[in-house]
């Protein structure tokens, strides 16, 4: 490879949701694609940043992160005891019922 190949890499930028909400609002006014242009973003990238706005605003769009979200472990721990009691109660009710069968 030399030196004249200018392949260059597109790095991602993380704005602000204060900016983004200023890319949506500017994107109303002059039009969505003049503004991802500009910025180099793809316009679903615009469309997922005017969604979020609307639902939330500013607030909806500081909302917005990559990759899992995080679960606090007691919640977790809570949401697998609900579901181990669920299905203990379940089961209870199916060997009544079926007692209660047997006994007519």
């Amino acid at each position: 490879m030399s030196d004249q190949d200018n392949t260059t890499k597109k790095t991602r930028k993380r704005r602000p949701a204060e900016a983004m909400a200023q890319l949506v609002l500017e994107a109303e006014k002059i039009g969505a694609s003049k503004v991802c242009q500009r910025e180099g973003i793809a316009p679903a990238q615009l469309s997922r940043w005017k969604q979020k706005f609307l639902q939330g605003g500013v607030q909806g769009l500081k909302e917005l992160k990559r990759g899992k979200k995080k679960v606090d472990p007691r919640i977790a721990e809570l949401e697998r005891e609900t579901e181990r009691l669920k299905e203990a109660l379940l089961e209870t009710s199916i060997e009544l019922q079926a007692m209660k069968k047997n006994d007519r």
